[in-house]
């Protein structure tokens, strides 16, 4: 099948034990964009060993708990945030 043009994570935890996974998403043409608020400890799972298959964005921490740094709705105010100082 074809490929999609891109992988956009908001907050994912590690998906790979190696480099493997990011090597066949950059072979195949695929853009990979991995954001992640600062204090979000869930893309920071599993432990050593795991990795992510690209480098990831940092967002800024929410105030407040930091499970708060995991929320959806603030992950989509900051691409919305991105989306207007992109069109400036």
């Amino acid at each position: 099948g074809t490929p999609p043009a891109a992988v956009i994570t908001f907050g994912a935890p590690r998906a790979s034990v190696d480099g493997s996974l990011g090597d066949l998403l950059l072979a195949c043409g695929v853009a990979v964009l991995i954001y992640a608020r600062h204090r979000d400890p869930v893309p920071y799972l599993p432990g050593v060993g795991w990795r992510h298959p690209a480098p990831v964005i940092t967002l800024p921490a929410v105030p407040g708990d930091h499970w708060l740094d995991h929320s959806i709705a603030h992950d989509c105010a900051s691409v919305a945030q991105m989306e207007l100082e992109i069109a400036e």
